[in-house]
């Protein structure tokens, strides 16, 4: 195995929603849990060029390399 790579460095502490909230509010509903629903759940992205948060937004829609 590989050294850890980070993929962004953005900070989660503006979140609305903490983890453990955002897993009561989807499972409260009886919706399913999917591992997507809590990696994929938004971008956190701050407002420096070194905190983007999305793969999207880090390579600038897949315009510019990593």
């Amino acid at each position: 195995m590989t050294a850890a790579l980070t993929v962004s460095p953005a900070c989660t502490r503006g979140l609305y929603w903490r983890p453990a909230q955002f897993v009561t509010h989807q499972t409260s509903n009886r919706c399913n849990l999917e591992t997507g629903d809590l990696l994929g759940s938004g971008t956190v992205s701050g407002t420096t060029l070194g905190s983007l948060g999305s793969p999207l937004e880090i390579t600038a829609c897949g315009h510019q390399a990593v």
